[in-house]
């Protein structure tokens, strides 16, 4: 099994552990995550670090990559509007030759 199970676990982790064997080996994932150089390291709701234990979970997924967003727009609520972000999930989904613009 993977190394890496996060030291704590809610039950709400618990309950997706449950399903980590079932995990598709065709997944490829793309985890978005904010950070605010807050003193808890979050992006305001979320610890960097909840955010990181996702891979835990996924460890069977064809391609897992991160991507934290630390410029304005990093918080929580503002991850939807960042452009940064946009670009990003446009990449992952289309290509890196697709042409866009901001």
């Amino acid at each position: 099994m993977y190394q890496g199970r996060p030291s704590v676990i809610t039950p709400e982790y618990a309950g997706l552990l449950q399903l980590q064997n079932v995990f598709p080996k065709s997944a490829k994932l793309l985890k978005i995550y904010g950070g605010i150089d807050d003193r808890y390291h979050s992006d305001g709701q979320v610890t960097t670090t909840s955010a990181k234990s996702y891979w835990y979970l996924a460890y069977r997924a064809a391609s897992y990559s991160e991507y934290k967003v630390t410029e304005n727009g990093a918080r929580h609520s503002q991850l939807h509007e960042n452009g940064n972000v946009d670009a990003k999930i446009i990449t992952f989904f289309v290509g890196k030759n697709c042409l866009f613009g901001y």
